[in-house]
């Protein structure tokens, strides 16, 4: 289920390892379910925090909601 979510949004967000600004999937987490996977570059935001999953990584839900972030 690569980046199935209903609800995403973009916003130019500045990477410094890159020296540029670049266009990132913003999503809220409430929008994630088990089994989904979403390719960097992008913010997975909370509440009370966020999660950035970089050009080279993917992000994926286990069963039990956690955020697993691997190297592509």
């Amino acid at each position: 289920k690569i980046n199935k979510i209903k609800s995403i949004n973009y916003r130019k967000v500045y990477f410094y390892e890159y020296n540029k600004m670049i266009n990132t999937k913003i999503i809220n987490r409430k929008n994630l379910i088990c089994g989904e996977i979403i390719e960097g570059p992008a913010i997975i935001e909370e509440s009370d925090t966020s999660t950035l999953i970089l050009k080279n990584q993917m992000l994926y839900i286990d069963n039990y909601q956690n955020l697993i972030i691997e190297r592509k």
